[in-house]
């Protein structure tokens, strides 16, 4: 009798072994589970990164004991992404994003449009260049030309806000301030608007013009539109 007693009591310690061995497997394979990381989604906006791929003159200053930048001179060119950025010399600040370039300007956005100046600051983080002096921007149907000019490459969208004149074939307008929509071809003047050609001389306050199909539109006061084929 006391054999049996002796032989239950054991297989119960037995059944409560392998129950609390079972319990501590799931509980170690729940954990592993929780630590494991998921995986990293991609990200839907590629950072791009300005390359120096030709120089003459290529070396790397401390500012302080935080802060670093590249600077190159001659004949330089720098690739981001389709764009090619053309000048003499210029300072990049890989903590920033930031990038100034001088003397003969030429950005090639796409082979699709060409912005020239004589000083660039561009911010690679929005894509937005800063442009002055002798600034020229063409699209293969019209120009640009303005002392400033903010262009986004993003949204192909420029601004100038000190004056402007656009010439297309033998039009010429121009205005204090301006947009231009390059996906579009529109520009939209605004103050002291005025527009030459052959066959017109128009003055308004502001006008939408395009510059492939030649239609200009001069936008009246309470909404009224005035539009005129080139």
């Amino acid at each position: 009798m006391i054999n049996n007693f002796y032989k239950k009591r054991t297989a119960a310690l037995k059944f409560i072994v392998s129950v609390c061995t079972c319990i501590l497997m799931v509980m170690g394979s729940t954990k592993v589970h929780a630590q494991a990381p998921l995986p990293s989604l991609p990200s839907t906006d590629t950072v791009r990164v300005i390359q120096i791929v030709q120089s003459k003159n290529l070396r790397q200053k401390q500012i302080d004991s935080a802060t670093s930048v590249e600077t190159a001179a001659g004949s330089v060119i720098m690739k981001e992404g389709t764009t090619t950025f053309y000048c003499d010399s210029v300072i990049i600040n890989r903590k920033t994003n930031l990038v100034e370039a001088f003397g003969n300007i030429h950005i090639n956005n796409n082979d699709s449009i060409h912005t020239y100046a004589s000083y660039l600051k561009y911010l690679a983080v929005d894509r937005t260049a800063f442009l002055k002096k002798n600034v020229r921007l063409t699209d293969k149907k019209g120009t640009l030309y303005t002392d400033e000019l903010e262009y986004n490459l993003r949204t192909n969208i420029g601004i100038y806000k000190n004056g402007g004149r656009i010439v297309n074939e033998n039009t010429v307008l121009t205005s204090a301030n301006g947009v231009y929509y390059a996906d579009t071809k529109d520009v939209y003047f605004k103050k002291n608007v005025r527009l030459t050609d052959p066959k017109y001389d128009i003055v308004s306050d502001s006008l939408l013009f395009n510059t492939q199909t030649q239609v200009a539109t001069s936008l009246r006061l309470h909404g009224s539109k005035v539009k005129t084929e080139l």
